[in-house]
């Protein structure tokens, strides 16, 4: 005889497990966290009266899966909760929804797509006066706008999301602010600058107890310490976070410390080692299918053969990132490249 499929069960109530899930993202306990809000939307499902906190648990499993790189699942679970937002008429979670969207698009290198979706987002965010979300938005709309290379103006939004994060006392959001600002600041090759704005994003990050979080950080530091000459130290840092990263689950944040690997190898003139993982990170990329993060991987076998000699092989490269940065309009990349062409 069959055995009938059983429906899951709560021991708190609805809105104590949205607490408790926000709770474990805080921590970075993302698989932990799905199971939870997992079985919270299989309850309220049919649940007409908690409608809304169908939506929070529909919202906050889009930002888990967001933070997995899992894609098409955190667009699913934002297409639902925007179904129940506006029926609803619920304004926060749209801003919400339409905010987790618009970051999933520029990791996939939509930007157009990503900056339309943030500024609705940031449109809804102020008419309610959310002083935390408007600043949660604020970071991902200067993280687009930079990526186009509108520097003065991902500057501006970055500056003012940190003061309202810091008004709202949102410590997680404020280090993802510290850290993207960072990575803006980075293509401006003030790496001094870059390192101690991770350092700042890293020490929050540990305060919260999110370790994925503070590893990501710490991986940024790295690439700013192989650039300022530091690559062994660069190297420790990497072997202490990679294990982190690993368990985490986060196919996106592997591939970067599997690249940032390689850059400290290939700036060793360690080629073999520097080649395996490069070729990984891009295999990486290609099946998570974040192209933003492809070129930037092969935009460094391209310097990885220019720092061996290989000016050719180089070229070739360069130019391959600069097509896939072209077709996304990454403007700041294109022109950071073509200028590095010019160099030779």
């Amino acid at each position: 005889m069959a055995s009938e499929e059983v429906q899951p069960t709560l021991t708190k109530q609805p809105k104590d497990v949205l607490v408790q899930c926000k709770e474990m993202l805080d921590k970075g306990e993302r698989r932990q966290a799905l199971v939870q809000l997992e079985a919270l939307t299989l309850v309220l499902t049919n649940n007409h009266l908690l409608k809304k906190e169908l939506a929070l648990a529909y919202v906050l499993k889009a930002e888990t899966h967001l933070n997995l790189s899992e894609f098409t699942k955190a667009q699913d679970s934002c297409n639902k909760a925007m179904i129940i937002s506006r029926e609803l008429k619920d304004v926060s979670i749209e801003a919400s929804s339409l905010r987790i969207l618009g970051n999933m698009c520029w990791k996939r290198g939509e930007l157009q797509t990503a900056l339309e979706d943030l500024i609705r987002a940031l449109q809804l965010a102020v008419e309610i006066k959310d002083p935390a979300l408007e600043g949660t938005i604020r970071v991902d709309k200067a993280t687009v706008l930079g990526h186009m290379g509108d520097i003065g103006a991902s500057e501006r939004d970055f500056r003012e999301a940190m003061l309202l994060l810091e008004k709202a006392g949102d410590l997680r959001e404020l280090a993802r602010a510290y850290n993207n600002l960072a990575n803006t600041i980075m293509n401006t090759k003030n790496w001094e600058r870059a390192a101690q704005m991770f350092a700042k994003s890293k020490k929050l990050c540990e305060k919260l107890g999110d370790a994925p979080s503070a590893a990501f950080a710490g991986l940024n530091l790295a690439e700013c310490l192989i650039e300022m000459g530091q690559w062994k130290n660069a190297i420790e840092e990497l072997d202490i976070i990679y294990p982190v990263i690993e368990k985490a689950g986060d196919t996106y944040a592997l591939l970067a410390v599997t690249h940032t690997y390689g850059l400290a190898h290939a700036k060793a003139k360690e080629w073999p080692k520097a080649e395996e993982y490069m070729i990984k990170a891009r295999r990486l990329s290609q099946k998570a299918s974040i192209p933003m993060a492809e070129a930037k991987v092969i935009a460094d076998i391209g310097r990885m053969f220019k720092w061996r000699g290989d000016k050719e092989k180089a070229q070739l490269y360069l130019k391959e990132a600069i097509e896939i940065y072209s077709r996304m309009g990454a403007k700041r990349e294109v022109q950071g490249l073509l200028d590095e062409i010019k160099e030779r």
